[in-house]
């Protein structure tokens, strides 16, 4: 079994306390881009879509005066978005998060590669 298999709601609820702490104070783009890398790995899991979902809707409204952030934020909704999502592997979205930290993801050269895998 896969750990994600074995205790999901825990898996979640801890990348969503990270997320919320990394995403108060204001911050680089490297620091959003790891936020948008950790709200990709919870795709995946069960309820994942769902708490994403949520988590982007409160963003958008609460840090909407961070650009940085906003562009990040339309990377996970451009992935999340895409009709085969739903088939993406935690090691596809992380394969993405190790891009995303050395390279700015607006570019979306890679975005469109992982898209077409």
């Amino acid at each position: 079994e896969k750990v994600k298999d074995l205790a999901p709601d825990r898996i979640l609820e801890k990348y969503e306390t990270v997320i919320r702490e990394m995403a108060e104070p204001v911050s680089s783009r490297t620091t959003y881009a790891e936020i948008a890398a950790y709200l990709i790995r919870m795709l995946p899991y069960p309820n994942g879509n769902n708490l994403v979902k949520k988590i982007l809707d409160e963003f958008r409204i609460k840090y909407k005066r961070r650009p940085a952030m906003m562009d990040e934020l339309n990377c996970v909704e451009v992935w999340w978005m895409h009709d085969e999502h739903k088939t993406k592997t935690i090691a596809a979205a992380k394969r993405y998060a190790e891009k995303i930290f050395k390279e700015d993801c607006s570019g979306h050269d890679f975005f469109h590669e992982q898209m077409m895998q």
